[in-house]
Formats: C-alpha cells, structure tokens, sequence
C-alpha cells in the first residue's frame, strides 16, 4: 500500500515580495549617415551572395574529375569569382569603418531616478 505524505508549504509570496529594477540614468544613442549604412548593408548583400558563388565553383572544381576539360575552366571562373569576393568584402569592409568614424552620439535622459530603498512598505 502506497504511504501517503502531506508537505505543508508556505507560500513564499505571502509575506511579500521586493523587486527592484536598475535602470540607467540615460540612454546613449548612436545614430549613423542612413545613406553610408544602404551603402554598407549591399556591399555585405553582394559580398554575402558571391561568397555562395565563389564556394559553389571550388567545390565544383574540387569534384571535377582531372581528366575533364571543363576543369580548368571551373579553376579559371573560381579564382575570378574569388577575387570578385574579396574586393566586395573590402568595400563592405571599409564602408564600416567609414560609418564607425561618422556618427552623433545623443544622450536621453530615462526619466526620474527615485530610490526606493529607503522607504519601507
């Protein structure tokens, strides 16, 4: 036969509960040229397309069979697309760099700070 037990448990929130929120002072804000960040967010669209290009023709070329004469073509178009992937990348890269150096930092104030700690409830 099964025993049965009874646990008696308080409940943990009848005397209360305290919750407390850290909220900063104020919010800092970056905001960017919107015409620098278009620029960078297609150069990293382009980058990100001839990437897939670039590792769809090595792996084509790397499966090749030697004896193929579409093999050195495959070598040909792979380094191309390769080296069309690192310049796009460089864009994308130094549009970054541009649009890290260009920007206006604005402050916002959250609001009231009130400290609440010292009154009791």
């Amino acid at each position: 036969m099964a025993r049965e037990t009874t646990h008696n448990v308080s409940n943990p929130l009848a005397d209360g509960m305290t919750i407390s929120v850290s909220v900063p002072a104020d919010i800092k804000i970056k905001l960017v040229d919107a015409s620098i960040l278009n620029a960078y967010e297609i150069w990293v669209f382009i980058a990100g397309l001839t990437a897939n290009f670039m590792s769809g023709f090595w792996v084509w070329y790397g499966q090749t069979d030697d004896k193929s004469e579409i093999k050195k073509v495959l070598l040909v178009v792979a380094v191309l697309i390769t080296i069309l992937f690192v310049i796009f990348l460089t864009v994308a890269i130094s549009r970054r760099i541009q649009m890290s150096k260009q920007y206006k930092e604005i402050e916002l104030p959250v609001g009231n700070v009130h400290d609440d700690s010292s009154s009791s409830h």
